[in-house]
């Protein structure tokens, strides 16, 4: 890239907000996974319970 090139992409870079797309979906993606794990811990030992009471 000429050094022109690379001006206009630093310029972009800086005047757009690039990384809030990606964080956002990164911590989506973490919340949905530990919401997933919680409610399957929570199946599971519901499970385990109604089993060992039955």
């Amino acid at each position: 890239m000429s050094k022109k090139d690379l001006v206009e992409r630093a310029k972009q870079i800086t005047d757009g907000d690039w990384a809030s797309g990606a964080v956002g979906r990164a911590v989506h993606d973490a919340q949905a996974a530990a919401m997933a794990a919680t409610m399957a811990a929570v199946s599971a030992a519901t499970a385990a319970s109604t089993v060992a009471s039955s």
